[in-house]
């Protein structure tokens, strides 16, 4: 099973994993943008210097939610009947 980016980056730093997996620093840039959510501004980030600061606050643009699992909500064949029934134009409840 392959580690994931966001691990693979705070155990190894960015350096190591880029040259342990043999990674471009920008793709690990974008698997870990994708992962976490993040949309940065699209341009040439210089990621090889050390004593130069690569993002600022300025570069990300929107931040969406990740949704891992949807688990849909299967009804059983009789309920799902009676709710069609219960449902149908001009059926009311008595009051």
């Amino acid at each position: 099973m392959q580690p994931s980016v966001v691990s693979v980056c705070c155990s190894d730093g960015v350096e190591g994993a880029a040259e342990k997996y043999n990674l471009q620093k920008v793709s690990l840039l974008r698997a870990l943008c994708k992962s976490v959510g993040i949309q940065v501004l699209l341009r040439e980030y210089s990621l090889d210097s050390k004593t130069r600061q690569s993002f600022y606050e300025e570069d990300i643009q929107t931040v969406f939610p990740i949704v891992k699992h949807i688990h849909p909500k299967v009804l059983p064949p009789s309920f799902a009947s009676s709710l069609y029934f219960t449902v149908k134009p001009g059926f009311h409840y008595p009051s």
